[in-house]
This record gives C-alpha cells, sequence and structure tokens, in this order.
C-alpha cells in the first residue's frame, strides 16, 4: 500500500497534488493516504505546501484538503540500521589505504571471518585488490574510493 502511494506521488514529479488525488489514482481510503503521507512527510520525503478547510454542501463536519509536494529524497531507501562492523571496516580500510586483514581484525575489533567476507567482497567489486595472489599475511590495497558511505 505505502509502495502504491509513493508511486503515484511519483507521477507528479514536481507539481504539487492533495490527499483526494492520491487516494483516486491509488484507490485507497483519504485516511488511510491521509497517514502513509502524513509519515512520509515526518520522514522529509515530501513537504507540506497548503491547507485548506473544504465544506461539503452535506451536513456533516468540514475536512482538511492538504497539498504536498516531493523532495528529492522520495524513493531513496534509507538505511535503518546502527553503523556495523562493515562501517567501520570501509572507515578504516579508507584511512589505512594498505592493510592487512589480521591488521584490519585488530583495529576494528571484527572476527577474522567477517573480515575474510568483507575483503572477498570488496575485490570482487574492484575496491581493493591483494598485492599477491596467495601466502601470509597479503597486504591489500585500497584502488577505488567513492567516499566516506560504504559502498556495498
Amino acid at each position: 500500500m505505502k509502495k502504491e502511494i509513493i508511486a503515484a506521488c511519483k507521477t507528479f514529479g514536481t507539481q504539487i497534488y492533495t490527499i483526494s488525488q492520491i487516494a483516486g489514482i491509488t484507490g485507497i481510503a483519504r485516511p488511510k493516504v491521509r497517514y502513509i503521507l502524513r509519515n512520509l512527510e515526518t520522514k522529509k520525503v515530501i513537504i507540506r505546501f497548503a491547507e485548506k478547510t473544504q465544506h461539503s454542501s452535506k451536513k456533516g463536519r468540514p475536512w482538511k484538503e492538504i497539498t504536498y509536494r516531493n523532495t528529492k529524497n522520495l524513493g531513496i531507501v534509507e538505511r535503518h540500521t546502527a553503523e556495523n562492523g562493515w562501517d567501520v571496516m570501509w572507515k578504516a580500510v579508507r584511512i589505512l589505504r594498505r592493510f592487512t586483514r589480521s591488521d584490519l581484525a585488530a583495529i576494528c575489533g571484527q572476527a577474522i571471518t567477517n573480515v575474510i567476507a568483507f575483503t572477498k567482497r570488496y575485490c570482487k567489486s574492484g575496491h581493493i585488490r591483494p598485492n599477491k595472489k596467495d601466502g601470509r599475511e597479503v597486504l591489500w590495497i585500497l584502488i577505488k574510493d567513492p567516499g566516506p558511505k560504504r559502498p556495498i
């Protein structure tokens, strides 16, 4: 349901849209659409643009028509996990530039199996490479540094 609403919001691009328009596109009830849009607003994915009170011709209480606009973050999935061992290892790799697996395990406080999995994955992606094929204490070298955020 949330994916449908986000997809409907994306169809408007940078234009403004209302709860009624999203409810009409998705076929989801207005209260559910309003709830999900409010959650997206608190995550700063969309911006509340305007709010207008609508009066119906029938008896009943007036309702608010809220107008929203998309931000650049709409559809981008952010990590909700705290910094994990691979994040710590990536920061250490960027600082050290040349390291061994045992150095990385000692500096980051990670198990050697986790360090082995990390180096294999980043070697396959082309971010690091060993200085020799096999042997003891192979020196790993950072060859591609895309920035402080962990690329994988």
